[in-house]
């Protein structure tokens, strides 16, 4: 790896640029193999011991692979015995098979490797694909229960395919109108070949289409939310007395490898789960939190959200009927979506429509910013657990009190012939040593010398519902625990094994862990996060070092993680030191692929890894996204709308190395990032510090930079079809930040702002994954970077009124040229210290661009007078390879080398996931 000089293109240009290479030198970090992989290599593969498990096994067997042990708790207790006395490493095979945990696996020090050469090894037989589950393994005897036709109110499964009211197609059959939904109901079932109804309230906002009643042949269920509409489909509840369940937990089942939903309103949306989908209904207002509607405007600090009021028009008709409420749950996306919440439900009152909440609510710091749990319309939520919502298929409900068991199937199963599998643990294995009365540690504190390959975990407890922590000053907070669970543990490896479908997070290293490798592994839709790195600041103290250090997250293939909780990371960093996360692939999540959540130290490297589908399900977050509230970050200069941003914090450049020690790195990644936001495809949000980024290819966006952090080294990385401009966010005086050699190529889309509709830009705003966020992804490129961020968003004083709000924005945003492409918005009085060298392009060959500062828009000349950009490229194409198939290598003569580009490599270059294929990948049925 050739060392860059961040000096060598600006000598001889401006006195000023040579200040700046003096004082803003930049340590780059070495590609070197990490303290991780080294004791690896220590391992014999000499003299080995083996011990067989297999499903068919007993553990009064001695162990061998004709007599194999049955468990794996047998196994480890002999490998305890056998370890000071055998000079050589031990490995356990285990066969075909599934292994059902009723209880964790705790490896404690005593069960450790003797050292680095004689490692103790659990894997599986070669070819072979042992399964460790955490759930209750049963079959019962269904007969069936009753039927009938479900009725969601809020739900018009018709929408947008008749043309005017009265109007049949092949399909869709027009019945007439009727004076009651009981009278469109019993229509549709009189006929006997229809599959769905939709009737029309005489509520309903247009005249012409109330009390119709439309009946469906073909069976298709596509569920959108419209007031005072109903939609029904027959159901088929199915019951089974299952006596094992009465002592046993039922928060959670799996059914032929899907996981199905405790009774619920709405139904679920197995076509699209996430929150744009039909599962989820609009809150109409919020109680509580910063602004109450009902009780009036609270100022800040305030209490978090109480409650929510439903819309009638939209919610359950049977609400009035619901019993045993407190042992429901309710998930909500509040109105920032920067995560979901979930509560124990404290009480229903139909007569005024408020759900008032009981426990919960963690999933947000709300220490920091209790606004994050603010509702208003904008607002998803649905509630599950409710035995009279039993009425959509894949529901389920169990009744204790009579030990009855009751599912609505989804299409095509045969329940006598599917097994059903109850997660009954939150943990399957736990890695504890031993902290010694001063709370300090030496090596024998530790276990260790570890290895486990080619293993499958599956079927843990949703954790939504336990304790959740704030461990450091970023906007997330974290439930302490996984499928495996680490502290006080160090140089284990956890390779080519499959985490399925586990409901809390998969693999969670807390507190005390060095030294410990994640490796090709398959993270298949964990509930939570895929991988949790997370230390303790207040027990950091002396030589008490509790945080996870020299720890590698490498090759792994990571997806469709977030199922329940959506403030999720494929990898998730909180205080921690010099963590490796390198050629990860890492797609489909409801918020940040890779999330750095404080400024604790450094030394982390994020190399050669792809992620795309990000941030699916929230907002105002990127593929790659970081935080630095430490001491030298102040929420008022980073949100200088809410109050004087003249505060000594702004004046703090130069001192935030003293939090973040060490840099961090961030190269050579491929992210790709298509949701409207203004935080760049990698957003150093708030306080973020210390930080190289160099060599990446980013798509769909920028990057953001500033946010009351300093040291913010971007050099020769490719910013391709950005939809929204490179953003400066509040620099600090005097600051280090450099943004240089990099290549931005803008969309074709520069869209007039008078030819967009105001509310349009409100709804983006506020609401979510909306119809109209999708469809103007790109068509915002300047407007809506500017009114979303220069706006009150945080709301300190209380939400302004809408109308007021879109007048502000008005004023805040000023436009010389239509045709203008807004290349970077600057937000505060500062300036970068150095932007300079970089090549600007938009696809339709415009070079008319201009710079969003605060509430002017700079033509480029005006840019360059205030000394910036004057040796940047503007309208030359980069002249990529093939951009259209992934290739952005410059070609020979691209006018980027003359301000000394480099081409580089990018994405993951390795494959990820599991060496050898494992058969569970698939999903076989004879597993469940």
């Amino acid at each position: 790896m050739r060392l860059r000089d961040p000096c060598r293109l600006f000598i001889g240009i401006l006195i000023l640029n040579i200040i700046v290479c003096a004082f803003a030198s930049v340590e780059f970090t070495e590609r070197k193999e990490t303290p991780t992989l080294t004791w690896l290599k220590e391992r014999s593969t000499e003299n080995i011991l083996y011990y067989y498990v297999a499903a068919n096994g007993s553990d009064s067997n001695p162990g061998s692979e004709s007599e194999p042990f049955l468990t794996i708790y047998k196994a480890k207790e002999v490998v305890r015995s056998k370890k000071e006395s055998w000079d050589g490493p031990i490995t356990v095979y285990f066969r075909e098979g599934v292994y059902p945990l009723p209880k964790p696996v705790e490896f404690l020090r005593e069960d450790s490797g003797v050292n680095a050469t004689n490692v103790i090894t659990y894997q599986n037989y070669p070819g072979e694909t042992p399964v460790f589950s955490g759930g209750l393994h049963l079959q019962p005897d269904f007969e069936e229960a009753w039927s009938g036709w479900s009725n969601q109110n809020g739900a018009n499964n018709i929408y947008g395919q008749i043309s005017e009211p009265g109007k049949s197609t092949e399909t869709i059959i027009y019945l007439g109108k009727f004076n009651t939904l009981k009278d469109c109901a019993q229509e549709t079932i009189r006929n006997g070949s229809f599959t769905s109804y939709t009737y029309t309230d005489i509520s309903f906002k247009d005249a012409e289409w109330r009390l119709t009643c439309y009946a469906r042949l073909d069976g298709q269920w596509k569920i959108t939310q419209e007031d005072f509409i109903v939609s029904g489909r027959p159901f088929t509840v199915y019951q089974a007395y299952v006596p094992e369940l009465i002592n046993a937990t039922t928060k959670s089942l799996f059914m032929n490898n899907t996981r199905l939903w405790p009774a619920r309103f709405p139904d679920a949306d197995y076509d699209n789960q996430m929150v744009g989908g039909s599962g989820y209904r609009n809150v109409l207002l919020g109680l509580g939190g910063t602004n109450d509607p009902l009780y009036g405007t609270r100022t800040y600090p305030a209490q978090p959200s109480t409650g929510l009021v439903y819309n009638p028009a939209t919610w359950s008709l049977n609400t009035s009927n619901w019993e045993h409420v407190t042992q429901s749950t309710l998930h909500v996306f509040p109105l920032y979506y920067w995560g979901n919440l979930m509560y124990r439900i404290k009480e229903v009152t139909p007569l005024d429509n408020t759900i008032k909440f009981g426990a919960g609510g963690g999933q947000i710091n709300l220490y920091k910013f209790i606004y994050g749990s603010d509702m208003d319309e904008s607002s998803r939520f649905f509630v599950e657990n409710i035995f009279q919502e039993l009425d959509g298929p894949g529901e389920f409900f169990f009744n204790k009190t009579t030990g009855m068991l009751y599912i609505v199937p989804n299409e095509g199963i045969d329940l006598n012939n599917t097994p059903l599998v109850f997660p009954q643990v939150e943990q399957l294995f736990r890695f504890l040593g031993d902290l010694d009365p001063e709370d300090t540690y030496d090596e024998s504190s530790y276990v260790q010398y570890l290895a486990f390959d080619g293993l499958v975990f599956a079927h843990t407890l949703p954790t939504y519902m336990r304790p959740y922590q704030v461990p450091s000053d970023g906007d997330w907070t974290i439930h302490r625990g996984g499928a495996l669970f680490f502290e006080t543990a160090r140089k284990i490896s956890l390779t080519n094994s499959v985490f399925f479908k586990v409901n809390g997070n998969a693999v969670f290293l807390d507190g005390s862990c060095e030294q410990i490798i994640i490796s090709n592994n398959e993270f298949n839709s964990p509930g939570d996060s895929a991988v949790a790195l997370v230390g303790y600041r207040h027990r950091s103290i002396g030589s008490s070092l509790q945080y996870p250090k020299n720890c590698e997250v490498s090759y792994n293939n990571i997806h469709n993680l977030g199922f329940y909780g959506k403030q999720t990371a494929g990898v998730f960093v909180s205080i921690a030191k010099e963590i490796t996360i390198v050629n990860n692939l890492i797609q489909t999540m409801p918020r940040a692929a890779i999330l750095v959540n404080d400024g604790f130290n450094g030394g982390h490297i994020v190399e050669y890894n792809t992620a795309f589908r990000c941030v699916m399900e929230t907002s105002d977050h990127a593929c790659y996204n970081s935080w630095g509230r430490e001491r030298f970050w102040s929420e008022t200069f980073n949100h200088p709308f809410l109050a004087n941003a003249s505060v000594p914090f702004r004046f703090a450049a130069g001192l935030v190395k003293w939090d973040v020690i060490n840099p961090i790195t961030v190269r050579n990644n491929l992210f790709s990032y298509y949701v409207i936001t203004a935080d760049g495809v990698i957003d150093m949000d708030d306080g973020t510090s210390n930080h190289i980024i160099y060599e990446n290819v980013c798509l769909g966006g920028a990057i953001k930079i500033g946010s009351t952090g300093d040291y913010h080294n971007v050099f020769n990385n490719i910013f391709y079809d950005v939809s929204y401009p490179l953003f400066f966010w509040s620099q600090m005086n005097n600051n280090y930040d450099l943004f240089y050699r990099n290549i931005l190529v803008y969309t074709n889309d520069s869209v007039n702002p008078n030819d967009v509709d105001e509310q349009q830009i409100m709804a983006q705003d506020y609401f979510g994954i909306s119809d109209v966020k999708k469809q103007m992804m790109v068509k915002m490129q300047p407007k809506y970077e500017l009114k979303n961020r220069l706006s009150p968003l945080h709301g300190i004083d209380g939400f302004k009124d809408r109308v007021n709000h879109i007048q502000l924005l008005e004023d805040l945003v000023s436009f010389k040229d239509s045709k203008v492409v807004i290349s970077y918005v600057v937000q505060g009085e500062e300036l970068p210290r150095e932007c300079d060298h970089n090549l600007l392009y938009q696809e339709a060959g415009d070079d008319n661009f201009g710079i969003a500062y605060n509430q002017y828009t700079l033509t480029w000349a005006e840019w360059n007078d205030l000394g910036y950009d004057q040796n940047s490229i503007i309208g030359k194409n980069p002249e990529f390879f093939d951009p259209q198939h992934g290739n952005f290598t410059l070609q020979p003569g691209s006018p980027a080398f003359k301000l000394g580009f480099e081409n580089f490599d990018y994405g993951t270059q390795s494959p990820v996931g599991p060496k050898y294929s494992h058969e569970y990948t698939t999903e076989p049925e004879y597993l469940f």
